[in-house]
């Protein structure tokens, strides 16, 4: 409850996500809490379990499992994903997540799009310092500065400016 914000994802939906969801309780913390919850969306699509869902429908099946209106923000690629990247995964029935930002316009989640694939790998997968800055800047977007760094506040305005 006293989180500045609550991050979900990226992963399996089926098998690593919805799971978490599904444990009694979370769902209920998740509602009650105010602080933004901001879902990443995979890059891929994954064979079994999301073949054929855009973006969107990842979105709503976590819904589906959860609440409605769980999620305020997602963040998902802009990259292109590499021609023998994408054929590596052609091979598994899977493919680049299709974006269809309207449908999350119309849900009224807001969307963060930010270059995120790894570029020295054979796979489809986030950078980690990528997305991390990715969450560092949806954060200051989605939540006030004013009190959300703690003590860091209160150093801030008791020193000089330039001097902390």
């Amino acid at each position: 409850m006293s989180a500045d914000l609550i991050l979900l994802g990226p992963g399996s939906l089926y098998t690593s996500i919805i799971p978490n969801l599904l444990v009694d309780g979370i769902v209920r913390a998740l509602q009650k809490t105010r602080v933004p919850k901001v879902y990443v969306l995979n890059i891929m699509t994954q064979d079994g379990e999301t073949e054929g869902y855009t973006a969107f429908d990842h979105l709503d099946a976590l819904l589906q499992h959860s609440a409605p209106g769980l999620v305020d923000a997602c963040i998902y690629n802009t990259a292109p994903v590499p021609d023998c990247v994408q054929a590596r995964y052609r091979t598994e029935d899977a493919e680049p997540v299709e974006m269809d930002l309207e449908r999350f316009r119309a849900a009224g989640v807001e969307m963060y799009g930010y270059p995120l694939i790894a570029a020295d790998s054979t796979l489809a997968r986030h950078d980690p310092a990528l997305l991390a800055q990715a969450v560092i800047d949806v954060f200051g977007q989605c939540c006030a500065r004013e009190g959300v760094y703690g003590a860091y506040d209160t150093l801030a305005r008791e020193t000089e400016p330039g001097r902390i």
